[in-house]
């Protein structure tokens, strides 16, 4: 009596590694947008607490002190010292434009409101990438 061996054949075989190294090689191909994608969120993260880490400083300061800073982060957001620590990953630079609000379109109402609010602008940058975009928030803040 002869027995019979179940097996797969050669052609089988090649058939199923052929689908499994073209499927192998779609997910492998969408690896560097993904991590593209997780990178972007991650600096929209960051951007998100440095401008609110900038709202609250500015809210509890002087109008006059605001113009002009630049100011370095860490890779969570975290303000540092020095602006030529090794940890520094964002710039934020700190400038002022004129406050606008709906239905004010005359200079002189602009001017009467200029004492008691104000237009911060915060540009945001990497700081250890050359040519880095500048990414620019705007708040707007009340005087104490």
């Amino acid at each position: 009596m002869k027995k019979s061996f179940a097996a797969f054949s050669l052609v089988e075989v090649t058939l199923a590694l052929g689908i499994i190294s073209v499927s192998l090689l779609s997910l492998i191909g969408l690896l560097p947008a993904g991590l593209g994608a997780l990178r972007e969120s991650m600096d929209q993260t960051v951007h998100a607490q440095i401008v609110q880490r900038i709202a609250a400083g500015v809210s509890t300061s002087e109008f006059a002190s605001l113009t002009g800073q630049t100011l370095t982060f860490d890779q969570e957001g975290q303000l540092l010292a020095g602006t030529t620590d090794a940890s520094a990953r964002y710039t934020a630079k700190i400038e002022e434009s004129k406050p606008s609000l709906p239905g004010l379109s005359a200079d002189a109402d602009i001017a009467q409101m200029q004492d008691h609010l104000k237009r911060i602008r915060i540009g945001i940058t990497r700081s250890n990438v050359p040519n880095a975009q500048i990414v620019w928030y705007a708040i707007q803040v009340a005087a104490r």
